[in-house]
């Protein structure tokens, strides 16, 4: 009953003083085939309608799972078997307001090094405090290699924030980073999508090579309330390795933070 569960969590505060870290897990195990969102998942039954759901559900929710799964064997350093990017795209859909991570659901003693898959925190420090907080303003990423690190800012706000009014047009960012592979070659889609609307699309690719600190993307706009932005990084090799950053958002529905 996650009616119940909502109203339990906003009454237990975590460690911090600060309303619990809440992540949407294994996205896409409660969809039939047809890849759906099922009628009871994380509750959508329990609200009355997806309006109370959304409101519900996606005030307090920061986070979702798009990396899952340990592989068969009992090995180190295999690929994540669960990609749920699809789904991630569904929630964006809808107007959830959250960001992409990975987990590995380790059920062997082989706890982190199942496979490469990693969520990347963007904080100030390795505290609690800091840790929980950026995870509460979605700012992670979910990357399919541990040692790349990725730091989008759009108009100088970390990727997982939410502009009140929209900006029109943007100054995008970046800095990527790869310490064992140097002088790898990237592509960086720019997904873009509205509340309410189609699924995300890309609406522009650039190319890159070699760890950079200062690169910048131009051209891009956000022009109306419930529009959204991330990017997905892909890192040349046999398979190639991605990361998915956190959107940012134009003005979305006040209940969801």
């Amino acid at each position: 009953e996650f009616n119940t569960l909502i109203d339990w969590l906003l009454k237990h505060p975590d460690s911090t003083g600060k309303p619990p870290v809440f992540q949407l897990n294994h996205p896409a195990l409660g969809g039939p085939p047809n890849k759906q969102i099922g009628k009871k998942e994380y509750g959508r039954d329990d609200f009355g309608n997806d309006e109370g759901w959304l409101n519900h559900i996606g005030g307090v929710a920061t986070l979702i799972e798009l990396l899952n799964g340990e592989p068969p064997e009992k090995l180190e350093g295999l690929r994540s078997p669960q990609i749920m990017e699809e789904f991630f795209f569904r929630y964006l859909q809808l107007g959830f307001c959250v960001a992409p991570t990975c987990d590995q659901d380790n059920h062997r003693p082989n706890w982190g090094s199942a496979t490469e898959s990693r969520t990347g925190i963007i904080a100030p420090s390795l505290t609690t405090k800091d840790l929980l907080d950026a995870m509460r303003a979605r700012h992670v990423y979910a990357t399919e290699d541990k040692n790349l690190k990725i730091v989008f800012r759009v108009n100088g706000q970390l990727c997982g924030g939410i502009f009140p009014s929209p900006p029109g047009a943007l100054s995008v960012d970046y800095l990527i980073a790869d310490e064992n592979e140097p002088d790898a070659e990237y592509t960086i889609d720019v997904f873009s999508g509205t509340v309410g609307g189609p699924l995300p699309r890309v609406i522009k690719s650039i190319a890159g090579k070699g760890n950079v600190a200062a690169g910048s993307i131009d051209g891009l706009r956000l022009d109306q309330d419930r529009q959204y932005l991330f990017f997905r990084i892909t890192q040349a090799g046999e398979p190639p390795d991605r990361a998915w950053t956190a959107p940012v958002w134009v003005k979305v529905d006040a209940s969801v933070r």
